[in-house]
């Protein structure tokens, strides 16, 4: 864990020739569609491990953490094969783009902890390419879904506020990325019972899922993204129970599937002191399709004036913002 580099290259590679022969990464979950494997891989079973960490190294000496969860019920179930083929151009942004220091990047799924087999799975910061993917090849695509309109996203909340370590935070006080895809509500609790059941360890009682945000918040540059074509993207209530615990610019509306990866790349190139033009130049120069990188941008547009740059230690808003705060390097 944290050893290696991303080699962009080969992980282009792999998904290119996944694409051309129709095949797919995701073999565990096949396999335990089919009964022939459990359902949770046991590298990402937290009961096992309840913790992660993102720690510095000798490949990375000035660590970046970088955690993706998807909602892997329903249609949502296709989103993972989108982030793993387009996970050399998030990465490409990021290294090439020198836009953060050594990168460590973590994926997990997220379902619901009162009807799915598998509510919460999360693979280990890895900046190695092969294992980065080996951990988001392993996820279960459960599908189904409970028709309630919520998943448990307020278990990786709390999870990340209280049992995810970095060096990132606990030696620089740098907040990591933490991306939540999904098209659905949280639960209004953790619940301490579930938390104990699926990740092992649980708060001392139940808590508000608004105080499991906040926790997350202290540590974590939190984004819900939420994609069209889901079942309840332009449902209100959805968008709003986000917008209630995260910072409206903070719960992004995703015009396409194809976008996810983008607004991911695009919204760590913002966090880290680029500029929306700058960004959009490192996108383009990274893979990225032309018409997708004007859709992600133009949804990060609210964001972007939320992180104006400093200069002269003044916080400024409007045309400066294209000033370069200064990246995580």
């Amino acid at each position: 864990m944290g050893y290696g580099y991303f080699d962009t290259v080969s992980s282009a590679t792999r998904a290119r020739a996944r694409m051309a022969t129709g095949s797919t990464a995701f073999t565990h979950s096949a396999a335990a569609h089919a009964g022939a494997a459990p359902a949770l891989h046991e590298a990402l079973d937290l009961t096992r491990k309840p913790v992660r960490e993102s720690r510095d190294s000798a490949d990375s000496p000035r660590s970046t953490p970088i955690a993706v969860l998807c909602d892997v019920t329903g249609s949502m179930s296709n989103i993972p094969e989108l982030v793993i083929n387009d996970l050399h151009k998030l990465m490409r942004l990021v290294l090439d783009g020198k836009v953060v220091s050594c990168p460590q990047i973590a994926f997990g799924a997220i379902g619901d902890a009162n009807c799915d087999q598998v509510p919460i799975a999360l693979g280990e910061f890895e900046a190695e390419d092969e294992l980065a993917e080996a951990h988001l090849a392993n996820l279960y695509l459960e599908g189904g879904g409970g028709g309630q309109m919520c998943e448990s996203y307020e278990l990786p909340l709390w999870f990340f506020g209280n049992h995810v370590h970095t060096d990132a935070y606990e030696k620089r006080h740098e907040k990591g990325f933490l991306f939540l895809i999904g098209d659905e509500m949280p639960y209004d609790t953790v619940r301490r019972d579930q938390a104990l059941r699926y990740m092992g360890v649980a708060p001392a009682q139940d808590i508000s899922v608004k105080e499991a945000a906040r926790q997350a918040q202290e540590k974590w540059e939190v984004f819900c993204i939420r994609p069209a074509g889901t079942s309840h993207f332009a449902d209100p209530r959805a968008h709003a129970a986000w917008t209630a615990i995260l910072p409206s610019e903070r719960v992004i509306r995703a015009s396409d599937w194809q976008q996810i990866v983008p607004q991911i790349a695009a919204t760590i190139s913002l966090l880290s002191g680029e500029s929306l033009d700058d960004t959009t130049a490192l996108m383009s120069a990274s893979g990225f399709d032309a018409g997708v990188v004007s859709a992600a941008t133009r949804a990060l547009v609210p964001l972007a004036d939320t992180t104006a740059p400093l200069a002269a230690g003044a916080l400024v808003a409007g045309p400066a913002r294209a000033a370069s705060r200064g990246k995580r390097l």
